[in-house]
């Protein structure tokens, strides 16, 4: 399975959520700075996650079933 970026993830989540869908991400441990500078949108997150989880957000709801390293929602 080929990992993706940070950036394409944050494009595929606007993307997604710019089309008004909720996005369900997974496997993202590896992952710091997703769903970052969101206004609106609703976002699921299934196990872990890594740094700047949310960050410069406004509007948006992140529901995390699993745990988040360090600046969760940081400047938002």
């Amino acid at each position: 399975m080929q990992r993706c970026s940070m950036q394409q993830v944050n494009r595929k989540i606007k993307e997604a959520v710019m089309k008004g869908l909720k996005v369900i991400i997974r496997n993202a441990e590896y992952l710091y700075g997703i769903t970052s500078d969101l206004k609106s949108g609703e976002i699921r997150v299934e196990g872990s996650v890594g740094d700047y989880l949310g960050v410069l957000n406004h509007g948006v709801r992140i529901l995390i079933e699993g745990s988040v390293s360090n600046y969760l929602c940081d400047c938002a």
